[in-house]
This record gives C-alpha cells, sequence and structure tokens, in this order.
C-alpha cells in the first residue's frame, strides 16, 4: 500500500503537536479546522463540512477507531509513530476507511526504568509546551508508563475589536499504560487517555477582500463594517475584528488490547471506550459589530457530546508460509447529540412586511437545535495472502459491514440572550415560527424517516511480485463504502451511501545496501455518491448549508518518494504527490460567490461542477528534507532543514476563485546540539521561516458579494526546546 510513516521522535524533535501540523507537511494529505466540523482529507476526498457525517478518513490510536472529526485535536501525544494510509482501506480499517487512514500507535511501558521530558518556548505567540513520560517495570513482567502534557500560547492573531491577542489556548492531556505478559503465549496492553483543551478566540476568522477586488463594489456587511470605521485591509495578515469566541474540547478514553497464542494462531482482542464533548462558538460574520444586546451579528454555538464502544476480535496464523490468513468481527455502538444555538442578528425582521407586526426591535432571532443520534455498526472481514511462488503474493481481502443508525432532530425559532444561553431561549409560538421560517428556509419538524441500515460486501485484491529481493511491485483493487446517513442541518436532509472503486500500482526499492530508497505509486480512485456539503446564501443574506450526494467523482495520480543515505552525517528524503481530484459528474453543485449575487431573489442558483477541481486538492505537493550531523569536540550538531510546498487549491466545493488557496513553499530549519547518545539535547527550531500567509480554510462573507473569511495559518515562529531522555 501507500503509507507514509512519521515517527515519534521525529515529532518531539520537530515540535509537531498536532495531526494538522503533520498533514501541511506531507503530500496529498490536508487536515483543516472548521467552524461545523473538522476536515480530514487524503488525495483529494474526505468529508464535508456537517457533524452528521462520519469521516472518511479514519483516525486509529492503538487500533482503536476515532471516527469524530473533532477527536483529531487530541490525536498526537507520547507517540511511537504515526502511519499515514492513502486509499481505501476497508479490509483491516472498515467501511469509515473509504479515502484513508491515521493509524497511531503510542509508546508502551518498556522492560526498563526509561524517561523523557521536554519543554518548548516560542516566544511569538506565547506558546510553551511542557511533555514527560516515564516507563517502570514493576515486575519482570508487569510495567507501567505515565505521560502527561502541559501547553499553550498567548495567540498569533491580534483581536483589533477586543484589543487583545487570539487564539488564547490551554491543553492539558494525560495517560496511563499497562503492559503484562505472565508467558510467552499472552500479552495484554491497557490504556487511559484524558484531555482537556480550551481556546479563547477559538477560530480567529479574519476578513479578505473587504474591499473586495477591483471590479466589486463594497457590499452588505463589509459597506456596514467599513462604514462603521472597520479597517479594511484587504489582505490576511493575523489581524482580526470580531466579537468574542471560544473552543472547549474534552475527552476520555480506554483501549484494552489482549493477545493469546492457540497453538501456531494468535488470538486478539481490542475493547474501547471513547467519550468526547465540544462546545465551540464562532461568529459567521467575523466583523467588529455588535447587535442591540451586545452579541455578534451571526454568532453561533456548536456543540457535540459522542461517546463509543467498540469491540473487535481477530484469529490470525503464523506469517511467511505458503498461505497465511486472518479473520474477525467487529462492533461499535455510538450515540450523538449535537446541540445547535444560531442567532441572525443581521437579518432585518422589522422591514419584512408579513414580520413588522410581530417583530420587537432589539429581539434576538434565533434557532435552537438538537439533533440526536444511534448507530450500531456489525462486520465480519478475512483476509489471506497465497504463495504459490516464493517471490510471488496474492493479497485476498473481504469485508461485510452492516451500519443501523436511528436520528432524531428539533428545531425551533425563538428569542436569544447575548450569549446564547440555551437557558434562556424563549421559542416562538407555533405560527409565528412558521411566519420566521418562510425567510430562513428552514425545516421544523422531525425526520420523515428516523431509521436506516445500510450493508455492502467489500472486496479486495492484490498481487506482489518480488522482482529482485530489492525491488517489489504490487497492483491492487479495493472497493470500499462509507453509510448514508442523516444531515445535522437546519433543513434535515438524509444522504445516500458512498461507494468507491480504487485501483493501484507501485514498486518499492530498497537499493545500495539499504542505502537508496525509491517508492512509486500510480492510482485511481472512481466515487459515487460521494457524500458533499456547500453553502448557498438565501435572500434574507443567510447562510445555508446543504447536504447531499455529488454524482460521481475522480482522484487519480502518482505519489514518488525516495531517500538516500549519503553516509552516516548525511541523508537525504523527498516526497512529492501528483493529484487530479475532480467531480466527472456534479450537475447541481454550488454556485460561486459571484453567480449567487447575480442570482434573482427566490431563486435557487446551481452550477454544473462536472470536470471542476475538487476541495482541497492540489495539482502538486510535497515535501524535500535533509538530516546532517556535525561532531564538535563532545557533542554533535544538528542540522535539519525541511521545505513542504502546495500549488493552488479551492477550499469549498464550488470551484470558487474567491475560495481558492494560492500555491506556496515554507521552509523550516531544526538546529540541535548534544551528545550522540541523545540523552540531552537543546534545539532552535524555525518553522514557516520565509513568513508565507496561508488560511487553512475559507468561506464567504453572507451578503457581501467578493468579501470572505479565512482561517489564517501561522505566521514564521522561531521556538526554544530542551529535552533529556533515558
Amino acid at each position: 500500500m501507500s503509507v507514509s510513516v512519521v515517527g515519534g521522535e521525529t515529532l518531539e524533535k520537530t515540535g509537531i503537536k498536532t495531526l494538522q501540523d503533520v498533514s501541511a507537511r506531507l503530500p496529498g494529505v490536508r487536515i483543516v479546522e472548521g467552524p461545523a466540523a473538522d476536515l480530514l482529507n487524503i488525495r483529494g476526498v474526505g468529508s464535508g463540512q456537517n457533524s452528521g457525517f462520519e469521516q472518511s478518513v479514519a483516525t486509529f490510536v492503538d487500533g482503536v477507531y476515532r471516527g469524530r472529526g473533532r477527536a483529531i485535536r487530541a490525536a498526537l501525544f507520547d507517540i511511537d509513530r504515526v502511519e499515514v494510509l492513502k486509499g481505501p482501506q476497508t479490509t483491516f480499517f472498515g467501511n469509515n476507511a473509504i479515502a484513508g487512514a491515521f493509524n497511531i500507535t503510542t509508546r508502551k511501558p518498556g522492560n526498563e526504568l526509561s524517561y523523557n521530558a521536554s519543554a518548548l518556548s516560542t516566544p511569538r505567540g506565547g506558546e510553551f509546551n511542557l511533555e514527560s513520560g516515564v516507563s517502570v517495570p514493576l515486575t519482570d513482567n508487569f510495567g507501567v508508563r505515565v505521560a502527561g502534557r502541559y501547553g499553550g500560547q498567548a495567540g498569533y492573531s491580534y483581536n483589533e475589536f477586543l484589543n487583545r491577542k487570539e487564539a488564547r489556548t490551554q491543553d492539558k492531556q494525560g495517560r496511563i499504560a499497562l503492559r503484562w505478559e505472565p508467558g510467552d503465549s499472552f500479552r495484554s496492553n491497557l490504556r487511559f487517555d484524558i484531555g482537556d483543551f480550551s481556546a479563547r478566540g477559538g477560530l480567529p476568522f479574519e476578513i479578505d477582500n473587504c474591499p473586495p477586488p477591483s471590479g466589486l463594489a463594497a457590499a452588505g456587511f463589509c459597506l456596514a463594517y467599513l462604514g462603521s470605521g472597520g479597517a479594511g485591509d484587504g489582505r490576511l495578515n493575523n489581524r482580526v475584528s470580531l466579537p468574542e469566541t471560544h473552543l472547549n474540547y474534552n475527552f476520555k478514553e480506554v483501549g484494552w488490547s489482549n493477545e493469546v497464542d492457540i497453538g501456531d494462531l494468535t488470538l486478539t482482542s481490542i475493547s474501547s471506550y471513547f467519550r468526547h464533548k465540544a462546545d465551540q462558538h464562532t461568529q459567521l460574520i467575523p466583523i467588529g459589530m455588535r447587535f442591540s444586546n451586545g452579541a455578534g451579528l451571526f454568532p453561533q454555538m456548536q456543540g457535540e457530546t459522542y461517546r463509543q464502544y467498540t469491540q473487535e476480535i481477530r484469529l490470525q496464523s503464523p506469517t511467511g508460509g505458503t498461505l497465511e490468513y486472518m479473520v474477525g468481527a467487529y462492533y461499535s455502538n455510538g450515540k450523538l447529540s449535537t446541540p445547535q444555538r444560531i442567532a441572525f442578528n443581521f437579518i432585518p425582521f422589522g422591514t419584512i412586511p408579513f414580520l413588522a407586526s410581530i417583530y420587537t426591535p432589539g429581539t434576538s432571532v434565533g434557532a435552537s437545535q438538537q439533533f440526536h443520534q444511534k448507530d450500531e455498526t456489525l462486520s465480519a472481514f478475512a483476509s489471506s495472502t497465497i504463495r504459490p511462488l516464493e517471490s510471488l503474493r496474492i493479497n485476498l481481502g473481504l469485508r461485510y459491514s452492516e451500519v443501523k443508525k436511528t436520528a432524531h432532530r428539533r428545531l425551533n425559532l425563538g428569542a436569544h440572550s447575548a450569549d446564547l444561553d440555551p437557558e434562556d431561549f424563549v421559542a416562538f409560538a407555533p405560527d409565528v415560527q412558521a411566519l420566521y421560517n418562510l425567510v430562513l428556509g428552514s425545516r421544523l419538524t422531525d425526520f420523515d424517516d428516523h431509521d436506516r441500515k445500510d450493508t455492502k460486501l467489500q472486496p479486495s485484491i492484490g498481487i506482489q511480485y518480488d522482482v529482485t529481493p530489492d525491488i517489489m511491485a504490487y497492483a491492487t483493487y479495493t472497493n470500499g463504502f462509507k453509510a448514508g446517513g442523516f444531515a445535522a442541518t437546519s433543513t434535515g436532509e438524509t444522504f445516500m451511501p458512498e461507494k468507491v472503486d480504487s485501483y493501484e500500482v507501485g514498486i518499492k526499492t530498497s537499493l545500495f545496501d539499504r542505502r537508496v530508497t525509491l517508492n512509486l505509486t500510480a492510482f485511481q480512485m472512481d466515487y459515487s455518491n460521494l457524500q458533499e456539503s456547500s453553502f448557498i446564501f438565501l435572500p434574507s443574506g443567510a447562510t445555508s448549508s446543504v447536504i447531499g450526494n455529488a454524482a460521481r467523482a475522480r482522484s487519480r495520480g502518482i505519489e514518488f518518494g525516495t531517500s538516500w543515505r549519503a553516509g552516516s552525517a548525511l541523508s537525504f528524503s523527498a516526497d512529492v504527490s501528483y493529484l487530479d481530484a475532480y467531480y466527472t459528474s456534479y450537475p447541481a453543485g454550488a454556485c460561486t460567490m459571484i453567480a449567487q449575487a447575480a442570482t434573482p431573489t427566490g431563486t435557487t442558483c446551481t452550477q454544473d461542477l462536472s470536470d471542476k477541481d475538487r476541495p482541497f486538492a492540489p495539482r502538486w505537493s510535497g515535501n524535500v528534507g535533509a538530516n546532517l550531523t556535525i561532531p564538535v569536540r563532545d557533542v554533535e550538531l544538528r542540522i535539519n532543514p525541511s521545505l513542504y510546498f502546495t500549488s493552488k487549491f479551492f477550499q469549498t466545493a464550488s470551484a470558487d476563485p474567491l475560495l481558492r488557496q494560492s500555491g506556496y513553499a515554507k521552509v523550516d530549519l531544526r538546529a540541535a546540539i548534544g551528545p550522540s547518545d541523545q540523552s540531552w539535547e537543546f534545539a532552535v527550531i524555525g518553522k514557516n521561516l520565509t513568513d508565507e500567509t496561508t488560511a487553512a480554510f475559507r468561506s464567504a462573507l453572507s451578503g457581501s458579494t467578493g468579501t470572505i473569511w479565512a482561517l489564517t495559518e501561522r505566521p514564521r515562529t522561531i521556538s526554544f526546546q530542551f529535552t533529556v531522555r533515558h
């Protein structure tokens, strides 16, 4: 398969603490924090902006599935390695790994006493991170590892409206891991994780194109902002102007794996419990203006509580023989709740004729929505490897999945308090709600059908051939699917399952006594009924999220990776991806901003997105790096430069040129000094040294043609890190 691997020591040394930072440095991979859900994309395929979606890119920690996008915030801590698996991974990782998977392995207790600790400080942004772990063998067959992390930052954006830096974060995370091996035939690992993450100014959205580009006049909220004295600079510069926002996230997880040898066979059991809670307050019109009650113009409170139990059992034969096989079963049970509160303070309800007599000036009209879902997954899977010749392997896989979901929704329109406190919400009378609903275009009733069940048989086949002991060629076909479901939107859509047929060929080499590796992969993935989200503007100026299925999409490309160990003190590496990800048929996609603005009132604007690029799918992306070690008396100087780059790519499913990130290249450099055994090390870490200004996410500003808001990525930073380990 096509896989990128990043070791835990590399993550620690480079100061990378999130999967977002990892993805930004890997070709064909992109993770983005969004207002409604976090977006995970591999090879231009991922799930859109809706909390009703499971992720098309699955995340696993020690074999435990974390299906919610928000859970990636707690993924990288005390890590042994991260494997990024590209393309469908349905046989071994399940129906929700239709685009790929992050397979994360944590550090386990060892047989000897060991410890590690690091302290990192970044003056720009006031960032700090303290992390440590210790492994203690209590007996010959029982050990424990305890690890903790505490970090935060003062913020890298300046909020001119509130006169403070954002986002101000505080992160706390801990883990206890137990290992028990009473004999040669039994192994048990138990892990408990807990974390709490908070951010004041959680998503500092920045206005861009206000005033708009040449040929477009300032309109709507951009015009109002400029008229109120706002200083529109028309560019991204980490200066924002918006009322209060915040993000709180906490989680608990228990993972327990047991292995027992039964003769030549190995029986494995993985049990888990996961629960998280997220609470995010955003400003969907992020400009420095307030409603009469002190709230922002378009505030949103998005919550999410999810708990999940899983159980997997596998029976595996010995490897290396003429025939090897594995059979298994998987069960999961989840419960999701996503309360949402939103206020439409920017809509002049008093000027609308049929509302003028019932609207009270100063009333913060909004919606309060409850979305609840229960899900249950049953899977049976099997794989085998047949070796008709010593140099030839035929890999077969099959997975059957049954996914059941039950969902309910409730939406009320009424009056909010300034902080959107649910206890203060007062629902309007039903007849009054019906009138407001004509303006807001929402749906007040429950789903027509509360239950759905999706089933699918997913085969895969692959051939590996050893051309020489150092050169292996392979070809694979994989069929996968992701279940349909219910949208957590104001209009309450449902969506169908998406399916994929994936083809991949490649060659992997290890040459010149393993000093040089060359890997080349070509792939094509054809998706049908791709689950998609897009945004449309209503005549009132409100933005509505529309959930549905794009008819067909294709992702194809070539990936190249190489490493060269020139000597014990010098090595080079490079990974480059060419990607062509586009809709092959999507006749009713969302319009661009300018097209929507030109559409007559009361008319829905759509465009044919067939042959248009998918979001987060740059044609070219990659990284190049080097490692140099220079002896200096009794210590070593270690220098690690790296460059990562990407060509331009869209950031929404509308092929809107105003919502596109331009191509860029960013340079990192790490310089460290310490003894050769690395028992201690002092490092200076520079990130984005060329100070490129880029945005992780862009969206249109309601009622303001040509103006957008963006989540700006971090500017140049210089960090200082001290590490000890034994």
